[in-house]
């Protein structure tokens, strides 16, 4: 398995989710690395004690984060 999936995962999740669609986890099948639906959404497996850095690593953010939903809501 490629090391930094699950950040890379994170990462794409979010242009997906812009496009209306379901993100994704990645999960192992019979020693096979497979992606499923994410059944929560991206980000709420946070621990509790990252909250406050990671509100306001958003906030400054949060233009970058607006243009990604909107490239991915462009399909």
């Amino acid at each position: 398995m490629k090391p930094g999936c699950d950040a890379e995962l994170v990462r794409i999740n979010h242009y997906v989710q812009g496009a209306g669609l379901q993100p994704l986890r990645r999960d192992t099948e019979n020693g096979r690395a497979i992606h499923k639906p994410l059944s929560r959404p991206v980000g709420s497996g946070n621990p509790k004690g990252w909250t406050r850095y990671l509100e306001a690593r958003r906030s400054r953010r949060a233009g970058t984060y607006r243009l990604v939903r909107d490239i991915g809501a462009t399909h």
